[in-house]
């Protein structure tokens, strides 16, 4: 759930552009995956004691919960869980279910106030399944079948619902879960987030430096499932994390049915509003708080393949919002320091500011990235080929080359807000993760692009310096790359001393 902030901005067109461009694009975009209708009879486990049949099936499962007797697994996914739960206990914090629920909430169940619940994607029957499940805390609106991503989008960010309730075929909250979203919803720590019953941890980065498949068996880097049974590993105390998973969530989006559609909500949320992802905690001894009865249907929908090649697929869109400025647990845990980031918004431009950055590349203890537009401005395939790498580097899960995707929409827009969203948003995520001493692009920008860097380093917290080179001028100021890191910045402020001598 999300309880949804009010501004002027938040109704018309330009506040949507960036979350548009972005999700509408896409920098990889998926293989179609088969429909999945939402029909009249959801199949679905439900633990709400509801007389609905006509608006959905109870489907039993009659199959034990795996549970794994590999040693070394269980020791490696534990440590890693005890690893992520300490760290937020040092950072954020941490909460019990009946710590959550003694928190002041705008939407306490006892309090006057009723939160206005909105459904996305949502159609009769699932629309009529929500009134069903509705307390006395919650009020359902009024809200059309949703057909595309676009639709979807622009009525969910402009309802005038308080909470929007987001929801699968698959896996249907009791009204005891919906009451602990929207109380959880109304509290002052928690009202800009994403709330869920399951979730993945991505991956963090190997000793090669590089990022394993988030399927990878036998090492702790491939991240966490949350809850994972199979471990043993049940969330009693409240998590964030990135990539929440699709089940009983309500925030401030819209999605298409296909696969990964969890991973760009929380990523979109995050990149454009600030909002955290985070996992429920669940009271162990009453079923009635968990997502589902037995956490059995978030193991099998986790584990089967929808289409073919999904594992990679999903590899593909994970790394993708990682190198766009996605914050991930890995990058909370672990702040990098590197000396520049070089922003190119044109082929010309990676041609022009190639040289600097092959000087820093070739420096002992230099450290450099480039961070390209992508999409029609400057793909990263015909960037990587003009700094005369191979194109897999566009691919490989390694820090090299930054795609941010700008411009991957359908259509062309005529304005410049999409562009100053997209970069700033990512140029921001990507100066918080890497923290750089400098960033570097050619004076001649495009005006829009350079408001947008403008901002994204006005932003950070260690000062990173924007400087703007005139082309001319690149291959002659390659000894800043022979500069200590701590004097990169202050070495590009101009200071001027006027002495008045009076006789």
């Amino acid at each position: 759930m999300m309880d949804l902030y009010r501004n002027g901005s938040m109704r018309n067109g330009s506040y949507l552009d960036g979350f548009q461009s972005d999700y509408l694009g896409g920098k990889a975009k998926l293989k179609a995956a088969p429909h999945r209708n939402t029909s009249a009879k959801l199949v679905a486990a439900l633990t709400i004691p509801l007389n609905i049949s006509e608006v959905c099936e109870h489907e039993t499962i009659d199959f034990e919960q795996k549970k794994s007797d590999n040693a070394k697994m269980i020791k490696l996914k534990k440590e890693l869980y005890d690893e992520v739960l300490k760290f937020q206990g040092k950072t954020f914090g941490t909460e019990t279910l009946s710590e959550l629920l003694k928190m002041k909430s705008k939407w306490d169940l006892k309090g006057p106030n009723r939160a206005k619940l909105s459904g996305a994607p949502m159609s009769y029957h699932l629309s009529e399944l929500l009134t069903a499940t509705m307390t006395r805390g919650l009020a359902s609106l009024a809200q059309p079948t949703i057909s595309s991503t676009l639709e979807g989008s622009k009525w969910a960010l402009q309802t005038e619902g308080d909470l929007v309730y987001i929801l699968d075929d698959d896996m249907i909250p009791g009204r005891r879960k919906l009451e602990i979203l929207s109380h959880v919803a109304g509290t002052e720590k928690y009202k800009n987030s994403v709330l869920g019953s399951i979730g993945r941890i991505l991956p963090f980065r190997q000793k090669d430096f590089t990022f394993p498949s988030y399927r990878k068996f036998g090492i702790k880097e491939a991240g966490l499932y949350l809850p994972d049974p199979a471990y043993d590993i049940l969330v009693e105390k409240f998590l964030v994390l990135v990539y929440r998973a699709r089940k009983n969530s309500v925030y401030r989006g819209s999605f298409h049915l296909h696969d990964c559609e969890d991973l760009h909500l929380s990523y979109l949320l995050q990149k454009y509003r600030g909002a955290g992802s985070f996992v429920l905690p669940v009271d162990p001894k009453d079923k009635e708080t968990w997502g589902d009865s037995e956490h059995r249907l978030a193991y099998v929908s986790e584990t089967t393949v929808i289409f073919k090649d999904i594992v990679q697929v999903r590899d593909d869109q994970w790394w993708a919002t990682l190198t766009s400025g996605y914050i991930t647990q890995w990058a909370s845990m672990n702040p990098q320091k590197i000396d520049v980031f070089l922003y190119a918004h044109s082929l010309e431009e990676v041609s022009a500011l190639s040289p600097l950055l092959e000087k820093f590349r070739s420096t002992v203890g230099k450290k450099a990235y480039i961070a390209v537009s992508g999409g029609r401005y400057c793909p990263c395939e015909d960037a990587a080929a003009a700094l005369k790498w191979p194109k897999s580097v566009c691919k490989e899960r390694r820090f090299k080359i930054f795609d941010l995707g700008v411009g991957t929409l359908s259509r062309v827009s005529d304005s410049e807000v999409p562009v100053v969203q997209a970069v700033y948003a990512s140029m921001k995520g990507l100066i918080k993760m890497h923290n750089p001493s400098v960033v570097i692009a050619v004076s001649d920008i495009d005006p829009s692009v350079k408001k947008a860097l403008k901002m994204a380093t006005e932003t950070s917290v260690n000062a990173s310096a924007l400087v703007l080179l005139p082309r001319a001028s690149v291959p002659k100021v390659l000894w800043m790359a022979d500069l200590r890191s701590t004097a990169l910045p202050s070495k590009f402020t101009t200071r001027i001393s006027i002495v008045f001598l009076i006789s």
